[in-house]
């Protein structure tokens, strides 16, 4: 190692007794000063060497040579007190987070929302009237006829129209349903109709509320009420 490299700190000068603990503190204090980058810091001159390595006489550090220990010590205290400074804010923000964890009020879960698929009816022969559903006519959407599609297969839906002519089925009656934005295929069944109090009412040019639910029926879109609740004369 040169004194450039010393003196830049590129490497640290490590002394004798650091690389072999056997070699004497006299001995290793002697080559120390020796070597030292400053000439004042050295040996003046061959005699005083020779009385620094003089087993017999008492052993004085150099100030150099007590400052560097003093310095080494100090390193390792701060070096020992950071350590010490950054393991307690570890923990402190260990134990906030925890506290902040703890206070903190579980979030509600949203309900997973379900999505209805339309089902599409399989298709029937002429004059046959599907199954009679259970589906009950509390508050369903209000809705025009002509706003009525496809997508709304399925669903239980309020319309109001008026009765065009009616056509007799195996089981019941259609009327087609009338308003100002298009029509739809109204069937009722012939329970509905024995039920419903004014039947003889059920006619066409009849003003009439429908609430029922929407089939697809030979490719045309039909409403079907499930009792005779589902059908009320209207002025």
């Amino acid at each position: 190692m040169t004194a450039t490299e010393r003196t830049a700190g590129i490497q640290q000068f490590r002394s004798p007794q650091e690389i072999d603990p056997r070699i004497d503190t006299r001995i290793n204090v002697a080559i120390m000063r020796a070597t030292e980058l400053r000439i004042a810091d050295r040996f003046g001159s061959a005699a005083e060497m020779r009385a620094a390595l003089d087993m017999t006489a008492p052993m004085t550090l150099p100030q150099t040579h007590l400052q560097r220990q003093s310095a080494k010590s100090s390193t390792r205290w701060a070096k020992a007190l950071i350590g010490i400074v950054l393991g307690a804010m570890a923990f402190l923000i260990l134990v906030v987070g925890l506290v902040i964890a703890i206070a903190q009020p579980p979030r509600p879960t949203s309900p997973i929302p379900t999505v209805a698929r339309a089902t599409m009816s399989p298709a029937l022969p002429k004059n046959t009237l599907p199954p009679a559903t259970s589906a009950s006519p509390s508050t369903p959407p209000s809705r025009l006829i002509g706003r009525v599609s496809s997508a709304d297969v399925g669903q239980m839906l309020k319309l109001r129209g008026t009765l065009g002519e009616p056509e007799r089925l195996a089981a019941g009656v259609q009327f087609v349903l009338v308003d100002n934005t298009g029509e739809i295929t109204l069937i009722l069944r012939r329970n509905i109709i024995d039920a419903f109090p004014d039947r003889d009412q059920l006619a066409a040019g009849a003003r009439v509320e429908v609430i029922g639910e929407i089939q697809e029926l030979d490719g045309e879109l039909t409403i079907i009420p499930a009792t005779e609740k589902g059908i009320r004369i209207i002025e």
